[in-house]
């Protein structure tokens, strides 16, 4: 299946500002701060790797149910609070992993639940206290922009894009209906870009470019 969308250049640069992906630094920093975070029950680390891990928007975590959960078939079934369908979503290892913890002394019918068993229903000020500790907050001019929740799927749908994952994948993963939004995920950091050049230094030219090669005839 082609994709051939028909972007809003001035919308497409205005959703990019508002992106912020996530470094591996960054990434260990915010973990390391959600883990220090004083909870009865410990779930913000869990919370932020699952959405790096998934690309699942935060109210479709919350409502995550134990019974949408499939773990030997690798996938969960997350009902899409944006457009109101429902799409499958494949877990890795470490997503298995954190519903292991997760459903620990879990008698909740939630995946993600508080230290009484209920499920969780809004993000606590310990995730944005951990946003401020790890220094995910910057200045354009007066405006104070720090990280948010959403910007972990922002990472997510990222670094499929920068691993050179197709589109219509990202989509499906993400439940993207139009290419619009995921073709944001398409333009990788200015690191990975220098990266793809470095490449070239272990590549060698075996002739220089100013010279035209004559193809040899029998």
């Amino acid at each position: 299946m082609s994709i051939n969308p028909i972007v809003d250049v001035k919308k497409f640069k205005e959703d990019n500002e508002k992106m912020w992906v996530l470094t591996p630094d960054e990434e260990q920093r915010l973990l390391a701060e959600c883990d220090k975070r004083n909870q009865k029950r410990k779930y913000l680390k869990d919370l932020v790797l699952f959405a790096l891990h998934t690309g699942m928007r935060l109210d479709e975590i919350l409502k995550l149910k134990k019974l949408d959960v499939h773990r030997s078939a690798r996938y969960l079934l997350a009902t899409d609070t944006k457009i109101g369908e429902g799409r499958s979503v494949p877990i890795n290892d470490t997503v298995l992993k954190i519903l292991k913890r997760q459903y620990k002394n879990n008698v909740s019918d939630y995946a993600f639940c508080n230290s009484k068993g209920q499920g969780l229903s809004v993000l606590t000020n310990a995730f944005w206290n951990a946003v401020e500790k790890s220094g995910l907050v910057r200045w354009e001019g007066e405006k104070k922009i720090r990280f948010r929740f959403h910007d972990l799927r922002h990472t997510f749908g990222s670094r499929l894009g920068m691993a050179g994952y197709d589109l219509k994948t990202i989509m499906e993963i993400m439940g993207h209906k139009t290419p619009r939004v995921a073709m944001r995920y398409q333009h990788p950091a200015p690191e990975h870009k220098l990266n793809a050049v470095k490449f070239l230094d272990q590549v060698p030219s075996n002739s220089t470019t100013d010279k035209i090669l004559e193809l040899e005839t029998k």
